[in-house]
C-alpha cells in the first residue's frame, strides 16, 4: 500500500482532535516512561512520553533536524530528505551501518509532525515500499513505523 500526504494528513488530524483510543503498553513511573498503541486504517501507531533535560523545542528540533541526527543515533551514516511535502511532512531515505546482529540497512519513509494543542509534539514516520531507492549491496531494506 502506497500511503499518501493526505493518509499521513489524516491520522495527524485523528492524533490532533482526539479521535484514537489509546491502549497502554508500558507504564513506568520511576523512569518516567509511558507508551501506548493505537490502530487508524492500515496505520499502527504508537506514542509514548519519557522524561528528559531540555526543553520541548529543543527536543522537537532534534527530531525534525537531520543534520541534528547523528548527535543522539550512532548508527545512521546517511538520512537525505527527498521532497518536502508542506512545512511539516517530507519523503526521507535513510542509511544505517551494520549493528550485531543486523546487516547494514536502509528506510525510505514519510515523515510529520505537528504540535498537539496541549503543548505536546507529535513525530509520525512510516516507511514507503518505492522502487526508485535501490537498496545498497551488502544492506537490506527495512521497515519503520514511528
Amino acid at each position: 500500500v502506497q500511503n499518501t500526504s493526505a493518509d499521513v494528513a489524516a491520522v495527524v488530524h485523528a492524533i490532533e482532535y482526539g479521535e484514537l483510543e489509546w491502549e497502554t503498553k508500558l507504564h513506568a513511573a520511576l523512569a518516567g516512561v509511558h507508551l501506548q498503541s493505537a490502530t487508524i486504517t492500515e496505520f499502527d501507531l504508537m506514542r509514548g512520553s519519557l522524561k528528559m533535560k531540555g526543553s520541548l523545542c529543543h527536543i522537537a528540533s532534534m527530531l525534525t533536524d537531520e543534520s541534528k541526527h547523528t548527535l543522539f543515533d550512532d548508527a545512521l551514516l546517511r538520512l537525505d530528505t527527498v521532497e518536502e511535502l508542506g512545512s511539516r511532512a517530507k519523503l526521507v531515505h535513510a542509511q544505517y551501518r551494520e549493528v550485531w546482529p543486523y546487516q547494514q540497512r536502509d528506510f525510505v519513509h514519510l515523515s510529520c509532525w505537528t504540535v498537539h494543542s496541549s503543548g505536546g509534539v507529535c513525530v509520525a514516520s512510516r516507511s514507503l515500499r518505492d522502487s526508485s531507492f535501490l537498496t545498497q549491496e551488502n544492506s537490506l531494506r527495512a521497515t519503520l513505523h514511528m
